[in-house]
């Protein structure tokens, strides 16, 4: 392990610390003092979880880790994207995973950032990670990983795992609103799949990078890492790339269901034009004849005669019946 951690001076910043075993297999939990206390020993591995608000964090990262100040800085950043890079015998990986804290939304994604070392990880994040959380009862329990590769593993695997969850809710909702679609489409409709759209696009943009950070994981994986983690890791690449291709078909999905809406809403108005515009053809003439009968000039006919009304009345009914006929022979009804 490079660096040492210096003696009498208070982290804060740490969440959760654990040491492995000196006898057998697996981790201790650590308290922020024993952190502090530890002295790194051959063949004993360290795991510490910091919080990235904590100006104890950064002051430790940067002076007193041992590690590049390019990791520190990568470790502390604000603002993180998906990666993996190579520093001398560690790796520097940043993955993000769903927000499942009380009150926030799912899409937006929590970075977990991860600086491995033969004998020591260091993760750091900027608000809770509920994966970090299972491994890390996990290890209170005294049911954790044996040793730092494997803890590494069940890490990435948790993070994965917690996100499978909502991807999947995203294509069960999108299935189920295109049903209601049979029975009709509302307003309802339209703003669920809008959400759902924005998640999938939203997800997708934090997803599909963690695939490339995955494969350039293992290319530049350091010969310390045994098999059993790189396949471990394969799989969580394999899983990354599902999720990849579920979310692009579920925005696929989205675009097609807003088109079978949009259809559906042409073919509900142009039933309607249809009737008006059968309406308008039937009455226009018979608006025109009582127009004219209406215009208050000598010599209009049947002025003086009782029957005339009459007359008009029967002789509009029966034109309506023509320009009806003439319609179905015109095949416009």
């Amino acid at each position: 392990m490079t660096g040492t951690i210096a003696e009498n001076q208070p982290v804060r910043g740490v969440l959760f610390a654990a040491a492995s075993r000196p006898d057998r297999p697996g981790f201790l939990p650590l308290s922020g003092q024993e952190f502090w206390d530890y002295q790194p020993q051959a063949h004993r591995q360290l795991w510490v979880h910091l919080d990235r608000n904590s100006p104890d964090t950064a002051d430790w990262l940067r002076r007193h880790s041992g590690i590049h100040s390019r990791v520190a800085e990568a470790l502390l950043s604000q603002e993180t994207r998906p990666r993996c890079e190579r520093f001398d015998d560690g790796m520097l990986l940043i993955l993000r995973g769903v927000n499942l804290n009380p009150g926030a939304d799912p899409e937006d994604m929590v970075s977990l950032r991860i600086f491995l070392e033969r004998d020591r990880l260091i993760t750091v994040r900027l608000r809770p990670l509920h994966s970090v959380r299972d491994v890390s009862e996990r290890i209170r329990a005294g049911h954790g990983p044996k040793d730092l590769l494997h803890l590494f593993s069940e890490l990435v695997e948790s993070l994965f795992s917690r996100m499978e969850p909502t991807i999947l809710d995203i294509n069960e909702e999108l299935d189920a609103i295109e049903e209601e679609m049979l029975e009709g489409v509302d307003a309802t409709i339209r703003s669920r799949l809008k959400d759902y759209r924005y998640r999938a696009i939203v997800l997708r943009r934090y997803v599909a990078p963690q695939r490339d950070a995955l494969q350039r994981l293992l290319s530049l994986a350091p010969v310390w890492m045994d098999d059993m983690t790189r396949a471990a890791l394969g799989e969580a690449t394999d899983k990354v790339a599902r999720f990849t291709e579920d979310l692009e078909a579920a925005r696929e999905k989205c675009a097609l269901i807003q088109d079978e809406i949009a259809n559906q809403m042409a073919e509900r108005m142009n039933a309607r034009m249809y009737v008006l515009s059968i309406v308008a053809a039937v009455f226009l003439p018979l608006g025109l004849l009582t127009g004219l009968l209406g215009i208050n000039v000598g010599g209009m006919p049947g002025v003086e005669s009782g029957l005339a009304f009459w007359t008009v009345a029967v002789l509009l009914v029966l034109l309506g019946f023509v320009e009806l006929y003439l319609l179905r022979r015109l095949r416009w009804l």
